[in-house]
């Protein structure tokens, strides 16, 4: 059993690596950043999930929830975000362009997609490791007392 949030991180992992980026191979999609910094090979992608609002009843017994999840691409060497710059608009391309016939998203799962921030770091990381993170905002629907999807 797994939350709906759970199985939208899933979802959006196998999106992004079944096919496989040109610019990132599937075995360096990750869903832990911790893990990602470990790896030898960059660049990288993790997805997580992030903050979920307070949901909204849209009808009874249905709730609509809004889950941000980031999606961070690690590289690392001279001019890191450079280096980044192919796999976070590879990885944004896929995303987007994931809407599916009768305007649903990630196999039915959700029915938004929305574009959020983009951030780039270097705080607190080596001076040849650089973030990006890209935010999006995925509307889903579940049962008004279950965090399943409905």
């Amino acid at each position: 059993m797994k939350s709906a949030a759970q199985e939208i991180v899933d979802e959006l992992v196998t999106l992004l690596t079944v096919p496989a980026l040109s610019s990132v191979p599937a075995a360096r999609v990750y869903r832990d950043i911790v893990d990602a910094r470990r790896a030898a090979q960059m660049p990288c992608l993790v997805v997580e999930a992030g903050d979920e609002e307070a949901p909204d009843r849209i009808l009874i017994g249905i709730l609509g929830r809004r889950l941000q999840v980031d999606v961070t691409v690690l590289a690392k060497g001279v001019s890191p975000f450079a280096k980044a710059d192919a796999a976070l608009v590879e990885s944004h391309n896929r995303i987007l362009g994931a809407q599916s016939l009768g305007g649903l998203w990630l196999n039915g799962l959700a029915e938004d997609i929305q574009e959020g921030a983009t951030r780039r770091l270097r705080d607190g990381m080596s001076e040849d490791l650089a973030a990006v993170t890209k935010t999006y905002v995925i509307s889903y629907r579940t049962a008004e007392r279950s965090i399943e999807t409905a």
